[in-house]
């Protein structure tokens, strides 16, 4: 098997905290320029951000080319010249690319790594869906994506608060922005009514991708639910079909993949 790479290289060392500042005040000096930050904008930003963005990318290829390499050696002909041939791949890769150099946050660089891995195995038969979804990782906030997961899986983050599904009377409704809350305590930190905006326009944004249901009938955003014959309403939330495919997109591979 022809691994991913030759070695593992350690990630190359950042550059020095005052360099892009650096930089820019020798290119004003350059310019003849009375005030910092005046001048040809384009060339001062991009000489401001040019370190930055040549570590993101450089730690984007180089742990990508690990995760491949590691992927490679449980799978059977997952070679760089497979890899090459897969216009499926090349696109997958180049969007993720230009996704990761706008992002910091290293769990949407995990999402795009993911997608990646995911892209290499061939599991998104549909270019669309690919595209699409490498779309939403890059415009999607780490907010967005961890609410799809616990509306997926509410029992798994309730579990971890040592809290359970509520059990409501039948016909009550509960608040999604609540539920989302209520398994997410860190998020109540603060200005509450601050947070429930912000979480509902999240639970907006992933319903109106499809990847979540809400109950709009009582005319506001509620955890759907089904009433049951011991007279507690049950919650009955879960990613749609479309949101189940994007979070198995967006997560690793599994120990066998294929």
């Amino acid at each position: 098997m022809n691994p991913i790479g030759i070695e593992k290289r350690p990630l190359a060392p950042a550059p020095e905290k005052n360099a892009a500042y650096d930089h820019a005040l020798a290119l004003t000096k350059v310019l003849g320029l009375a005030f910092p930050f005046l001048g040809p904008a384009a060339t001062l930003f991009d000489v401001i951000t040019a370190p930055k963005r040549g570590q993101r990318l450089t730690e984007w290829f180089e742990t990508t080319r690990v995760k491949l390499n590691e992927l490679s050696e449980r799978v059977d002909g997952l070679t760089p010249e497979k890899l090459a041939k897969s216009d499926a791949f090349v696109s997958a890769f180049a969007q993720a690319t230009q996704a990761a150099l706008k992002n910091h946050q290293q769990e949407k660089l995990e999402a795009l790594r993911n997608a990646v891995l995911n892209a290499a195995l061939g599991r998104e038969d549909d270019a669309d869906h690919q595209t699409l979804f490498l779309a939403l990782i890059d415009r999607f906030t780490v907010l967005h994506l961890t609410i799809l997961r616990f509306w997926n899986d509410a029992r798994h983050y309730l579990k971890d608060y040592d809290e359970s599904i509520p059990l409501l009377p039948n016909g009550w409704k509960m608040q999604a922005a609540h539920l989302v809350m209520k398994a997410m305590p860190k998020l109540s930190e603060g200005n509450k009514d601050l947070t429930e905006q912000v979480i509902n326009l999240v639970l907006n944004d992933l319903e109106a991708a499809n990847l979540l249901t809400l109950d709009r009938t009582t005319g506001s955003m509620t955890a759907p639910s089904k009433n049951t014959a011991s007279g507690e309403s049950e919650l009955t939330i879960e990613a749609t079909v479309l949101g189940k495919e994007f979070l198995a997109f967006i997560s690793e591979p599994t120990e066998n993949p294929l």
